[in-house]
C-alpha cells in the first residue's frame, strides 16, 4: 500500500487507516524517537512519544481532511518536533530524590556509632585485663 492508498483509506475509514499507518511506520517513528531520547528517557517514555506522534498525526489529519503529500515526511516532522518537546520536558525536571535517604543515613550513622562503641568497649576491657 502506497501513501496515496493509505491517505484514501484514512479519509474513508480513519480507524483502519490509522492501524495501517501504525503498522507501516511504527519502526520508522520509533527509530527517530529513540535516536533523540535514548539518553534522557526510559524505554516506556520513548514508546509513549511514538504513540503521541501517531495521535498528533491522526488528530491533525482529521482536522485537515488528511490533505498530506507524504505520510512518511509528516510523521518524521511530527516525531522530531514532539521528541524535542519531550527532551526539554525531561531535561528540566529535577532529579528524583529518595524519600527515605535521610532514614538510610540515620541508620548508617547509628550502625557506625554502635560499631565504634563496641570497639571502644572491647579495647577498654582488653586494657583492663592487662
Amino acid at each position: 500500500m502506497n501513501d496515496i492508498e493509505l491517505l484514501a483509506l484514512l479519509r474513508t475509514d480513519p480507524e483502519r487507516g490509522l492501524a495501517q499507518t501504525v503498522s507501516r511506520y511504527s519502526a520508522f517513528v520509533y527509530k527517530i524517537a529513540s535516536a533523540r531520547l535514548r539518553y534522557v528517557c526510559t524505554r516506556e517514555d520513548i514508546e509513549e512519544a511514538v504513540s503521541d506522534t501517531f495521535y498528533i498525526f491522526f488528530t491533525n489529519g482529521q482536522n485537515n481532511g488528511f490533505i498530506i503529500r507524504s505520510v512518511r515526511a509528516i510523521l518524521s516532522v511530527i516525531a522530531k518536533r514532539h521528541c524535542i518537546n519531550v527532551f526539554h520536558r525531561h531535561s528540566r525536571q529535577p532529579k528524583t530524590v529518595n524519600l527515605y535517604a535521610h532514614e538510610i543515613q540515620s541508620a548508617e550513622a547509628a550502625a557506625s556509632a554502635a560499631v565504634a562503641a563496641m570497639l571502644d568497649s572491647s579495647l577498654s576491657s582488653g586494657a583492663e585485663a592487662k
